[in-house]
């Protein structure tokens, strides 16, 4: 679903594996450390029955982990859906049966809708200007709600979906801006010092808010 293409969007593309979760010679959770945050970067699930079990228990382990303290080591997951696919049935069995059952008390989830130029084929991606037309915004934005009232049925957690391309580099401040809100306030401005120092990937985004001023308050705020 692009996790790589979305992770060297967001942060420093030097990013360099330094371990895995628990036992390095079963485990398939990669560890990167970027500057001060730790991201841990889950194998995707849908393609084999036998190692999606394997990788579901592997991501309910993570999740479970605590620090010395007790705390849960993990702060907050992104959820990452392939928008050019229309079957969702995978990624809505990962959200409801392996993530939101051991996300801890906050429930901190960020759902984002990848690769949003494919999402009707190609159709109404304008490559000119590097962002949707009409017809494809009001798509996505159908299907984000369909995501949301989908996870909210199933969990009665109240989400808010977004939709973005790290390959074209739209909406990648919003994607940013949305996992910010859904860290602990004490931590966003860890962000600070990881992200991609490239101002072309920041952009282009949607109009619906000034997402890269809305980012510098909240690491402001942090610090």
């Amino acid at each position: 679903v692009g996790k790589s293409s979305t992770i060297n969007a967001i942060f420093n593309t030097e990013v360099s594996t330094v371990g895995y979760s628990s036992d390095p010679e079963t485990s398939t959770i990669k560890k990167f450390e970027i500057d001060n945050m730790i991201l841990w970067d889950t194998p995707g699930l849908g393609d084999s029955p036998e190692k999606d079990k394997q990788y579901a228990a592997e991501i309910a382990n993570a999740l479970k982990a605590k620090d010395y303290d007790g705390t849960l080591i993990i702060d907050e997951v992104v959820v990452l859906i392939d928008g050019s696919n229309r079957d969702m049935k995978t990624a809505y069995e990962i959200i409801e049966n392996i993530v939101v059952p051991f996300l801890g008390e906050d429930k901190n989830i960020v759902i984002a809708i990848n690769q949003c130029d494919v999402a009707l084929k190609g159709r109404y991606w304008n490559y000119d200007q590097n962002q949707p037309d009409d017809q494809l915004i009001s798509f996505l934005e159908s299907k984000v709600l369909s995501v949301k009232n989908r996870i909210f049925e199933s969990t009665g957690l109240v989400t808010q979906p977004i939709y973005y391309s790290a390959l074209h580099h739209y909406n990648v401040s919003k994607l940013l801006l949305t996992m910010l809100r859904n860290m602990p306030e004490r931590k966003r401005f860890l962000f600070s010092d990881s992200l991609n120092r490239n101002p072309e990937v920041w952009k282009k985004n949607d109009a619906l808010e000034d997402y890269n001023a809305e980012i510098q308050k909240e690491v402001k705020i942090s610090l």
